[in-house]
Order: C-alpha cells, then structure tokens, then sequence
C-alpha cells in the first residue's frame, strides 16, 4: 500500500502543473517570500502579484468566474438594512 502511494505520488510529481497544485497558494507564497527576503531583502504580497497580472495571464476559467460573480452582484437585488 505504501509503494503504491509513492507511485502514485512519483508520477504526480513529475508533471510541473501537478506539482505546483500540490501545495497550498499560502504556503508557497510564504516560501517565495522567505527566499526573496534572504536573498533580496524585499517581498511580494498578494495585492502586488495581482496588480502586476495581465489579463490575458489570468486563466480563462477565472476570468469568467469574476465576470460572472461582477455580473451577480451588479443584478442582484440590494437589501434594505
């Protein structure tokens, strides 16, 4: 059971888009910021990544969930508080 674990976790590992869904975003980040702080003495936050993002690197899936959530909220009726 175990080596059919690690098979299946070698397999997973050698493909790159695989690889970097492997670990949560958070995580990552953290670690590119630990890096970039030893070696650089800067970091990068969120907000930064997104503004620095251009349209056509969003995926297209996204970009159309964000459209339709934009839409939702622009049609939905507004609530008296």
């Amino acid at each position: 059971m175990i080596q059919t674990a690690i098979e299946i976790f070698d397999q997973l590992w050698a493909d790159q888009v695989r690889k970097i869904g492997a670990i949560p975003g958070k995580d990552a980040l953290s670690a590119i910021n630990t890096r970039l702080q030893v070696d650089f003495e800067v970091g990068v936050t969120p907000t930064a990544i997104i503004d620095s993002m251009r349209v056509d690197e969003v995926p297209a899936k996204l970009r159309l969930l964000v459209q339709s959530l934009a839409t939702f909220v622009a049609t939905a009726p507004q609530r008296n508080p």
